[in-house]
């Protein structure tokens, strides 16, 4: 669900977001140091103990990028987007972390 905190009302509802629960959404937190798109404020991140990450846009109210490859079968795994919006890091239950 994505709500207009300012409006306090639900503007969006995303279906089926992952073949299990997400248990962990990553905003963008841009960095004032970096040029940034406006863009890029309206994405986020989920992640699900299916191993997959996925970023979502919220104006167009669907996924736009899925991101698999690190093992995430039983224990919650956060992931978070570098302040520049390039990147996403994700840690693993293979004691990795990736990039």
């Amino acid at each position: 669900v994505v709500i207009d905190w300012a409006a306090q009302q639900v503007v969006a509802t995303m279906l089926d977001c992952h073949a299990k629960p997400v248990h962990y959404i990553a905003l963008q937190n841009p960095s004032a140091f970096t040029d940034s798109p406006s863009s890029q404020l309206n994405s986020f991140l989920t992640a699900a103990i299916d191993g997959c990450i996925k970023m979502w846009d919220a104006r167009q109210q669907k996924a736009v990028l899925r991101m698999q490859g690190h093992i995430n079968r039983s224990q919650p795994i956060r992931c978070d987007v570098s302040p520049c919006g390039r990147f996403v890091a994700t840690g693993s239950e293979d004691k990795s972390a990736y990039l």
